[in-house]
């Protein structure tokens, strides 16, 4: 954070005191912002349910009052959980992407995963869909820059425009899996005056026949190869790039906006236990003009989001487990538990693990204040 911006508390008063209240006027006991300055700080505080919540704004009510007037006390679970739900999580992950822009400045060509994620235990005993979220997770930064919820996995295709146009990607790079490498996501992210790695498969069968045969045809323009030991493995992964796209068909590449390039990714798992070898090649369309060692990165990069981001909000943050089911409850919760991982992972006043900050956090006031103004 530039030390001449206001603190994140400051940002998040003004970016969520805009959110519209969704109850009636005349009906309103605990006002809005109250209810989620009390979330994000019991989530930071590790607390991962309502009634957890609630303990620590009894238990902490004076330490709240220093930011927010608490007038009426302390709502009861069930209070916090209606009003969350009650939330639109599109219009509250808008607040959540621009509070964080507002507060985090990404370096040139910061690396930004798109990736979906499901909350299994928000689906329902009646056959409720779980809800699926697709993410953007700056991963040099290891922070989440914002969310767009979906039914399903099969819907991140409309899902992946949404949440690009609630992020600032100027002088990014875009990393997106297969199910996203579409033309008009390509068109958006070159508009954005980004740059992009979409992973190749046979969704896009023309194409993807014909790199692979300008592979097996042309000669390489950079190569890049790495080899390491990883517990009871050895891995090996080679990186070829091309930007003759002479054995693809014009009409194709005119299609795709930006496209400069085109890589083939080989890889190789050898187990030290018994032996046994496991090869796997992959393809991958990239914009503009990069050396293979800086696409190696960016490639590999991407699958960093699984257990930078997916396992933390399944192990530290109990995400998977968790049964929120009404309404929004499980898409709006995990903006919560976003808020609070960006700003734990944001301080530097203390070297501890994020379990350890969150724990550290309940049980001294003056280390949460340090974690709510961004220092």
């Amino acid at each position: 954070m530039h030390p001449d911006k206001a603190s994140p508390f400051e940002l998040f008063q003004a970016e969520f005191g805009q959110l519209s209240d969704p109850r009636r006027s005349g009906q309103v006991i605990y006002p809005l912002e109250e209810i989620l300055f009390l979330v994000l700080s019991g989530v930071i505080s590790d607390c991962n349910s309502w009634d957890e919540i609630e303990d620590f704004g009894q238990d902490q009510l004076e330490w709240l009052r220093g930011y927010y007037p608490y007038q009426r006390g302390i709502p009861r679970h069930d209070t916090l959980n209606r009003v969350i739900s009650l939330l639109d999580s599109q219009v509250l992950s808008t607040h959540f992407s621009r509070w964080i822009s507002s507060w985090v400045d990404l370096p040139p060509a910061t690396l930004i995963n798109l990736d979906g994620k499901t909350s299994r235990g928000s689906k329902g005993s009646q056959g409720e869909k779980a809800v699926h979220l697709v993410n953007a997770f700056a991963n040099d930064l290891q922070m989440v820059l914002g969310q767009v919820a979906t039914e399903e996995k099969s819907n991140e295709i409309t899902a992946i425009p949404t949440l690009l146009s609630l992020l600032h990607i100027k002088g990014c790079v875009i990393t997106i899996d297969a199910m996203g490498t579409q033309k008009a996501i390509a068109r958006q992210i070159i508009d954005g005056e980004a740059d992009y790695v979409l992973a190749l498969k046979n969704n896009h069968p023309e194409l993807y026949t014909q790199v692979i045969e300008s592979f097996e045809r042309l000669t390489p323009i950079d190569t890049y190869e790495q080899v390491e030991k990883n517990r009871s493995r050895i891995e090996r992964r080679k990186v070829e790039l091309l930007d003759d796209f002479s054995w693809i068909e014009p009409e194709i590449v005119a299609q795709w906006a930006g496209m400069g390039q085109i890589a083939r990714v080989f890889r190789q798992r050898e187990s030290l236990i018994n032996a046994k070898i496991e090869t796997e090649t992959s393809y991958y369309l990239l914009s503009g003009h990069q050396a293979a060692q800086v696409m190696a990165q960016a490639i590999r990069g991407h699958w960093g989001v699984e257990n930078r981001l997916h396992w933390r909000l399944d192990v530290l943050f109990g995400e998977d487990q968790d049964r929120k089911r009404t309404e929004q409850a499980a898409a709006n919760f995990s903006a919560f538990r976003k808020m609070a991982q960006n700003l734990l992972l944001n301080n530097r006043t203390r070297k501890a693990s994020l379990p350890r900050k969150r724990k550290m956090a309940a049980r001294n006031q003056s280390f949460r204040n340090e974690i709510i103004h961004g220092l």
